[in-house]
């Protein structure tokens, strides 16, 4: 590994049209030492993976990138870690396709990071916060964090992290074994509550990564959702097991509206109900959670 250099991974999978801006923010990071790797995961020789080495050759001739053909599509979390294992850097980050970073984003996120890890041995990771936009309008920015441990929160769905935000020592990231590949979905929640259940992380409450969210492609199925939460919950049902009765209900309860948020993105009125009746709400937090719903489906209106 090369001290101090940062490899940004960026997994890419339908969305060549999207993945000239996050390029475009990677090239201009005021960090002086950074390594580009893009994963292509949309399998060798497919029409949109063609299409991508395009934007890719027009990057190359003035900046080097290090770009990674899968035979066939694999899936995010095996994309990334694709990218991870032929990084070079002592820091790892990552960059969904459709995401850009602003100009200070790394060299803030390595700075805090050294500084924090050296007032405290067991912090060995840096995530910034996100601000939403919608073609090119800012639609909400995420809540500051205060702790460095949120290993709880993450089971039961109270905060979010996200890839595009982490950075992380790579020898960490491959230490834990990387995302676990099974998750076609919430790699990032199933690998920070790996994460936290170990370390801690430091917190830059700086708006420094940017979430386009205009493309709806990659919204999962109903079916794709109940599948991973039930893998998910199966998985740290040991780590559940040692919380509160109140913090296991809140846990389950969350997990259980979140497939009836999915159910109705999808239009799926069944699973929606499946959901939030398996969710045993009061009609207080009825009220809430409908109000919290329509709030969401309003934003991605806009």
């Amino acid at each position: 590994m090369i001290q101090g250099l940062v490899s940004v991974i960026i997994p890419t999978h339908g969305r060549p049209k999207f993945l000239v801006k996050s390029i475009e923010s990677v090239l201009n990071q005021n960090y002086p030492s950074i390594e580009l790797i893009v994963v292509d995961d949309n399998g060798k020789d497919d029409a949109v993976q063609l299409e991508t080495a395009k934007v890719i050759s027009t990057f190359q001739e003035k900046a080097s990138i290090e770009y990674i053909i899968h035979e066939e599509n694999c899936g995010g979390g095996v994309a990334r870690n694709t990218g991870a294992k032929a990084a070079k850097g002592e820091f790892l980050t990552f960059l969904d396709d459709d995401d850009e970073y602003e100009p200070a984003r790394v060299a803030r996120q390595v700075e805090f990071l050294q500084q924090k890890a050296r007032e405290d041995q067991t912090i060995k990771s840096s995530s910034c916060l996100v601000i939403r936009r919608k073609y090119g309008e800012e639609i909400d920015r995420q809540e500051p964090k205060k702790k460095e441990n949120y290993m709880v929160e993450l089971l039961a769905l109270d905060v979010s992290f996200y890839t595009s935000t982490l950075l992380i020592y790579t020898d960490v990231f491959l230490g834990m074994g990387g995302f676990d590949e099974r998750f076609r979905r919430n790699q990032d929640v199933e690998f920070m509550v790996r994460y936290f259940r170990e370390y801690n992380g430091a917190m830059l409450n700086e708006y420094l990564t940017v979430l386009n969210i205009e493309d709806r492609s990659h919204i999962p199925s109903n079916q794709k959702i109940v599948e991973t939460k039930e893998m998910f919950l199966s998985k740290f049902e040991p780590i559940i097991s040692e919380l509160s009765a109140e913090q296991q209900k809140l846990i389950y309860k969350n997990n259980a509206l979140e497939i009836a948020k999915v159910a109705l993105w999808n239009k799926n009125l069944s699973g929606f109900f499946k959901g939030a009746f398996k969710a045993k709400l009061s009609l207080v937090e009825w009220i809430g959670f409908l109000t919290d719903v329509g709030k969401k489906a309003l934003m991605h209106l806009k």
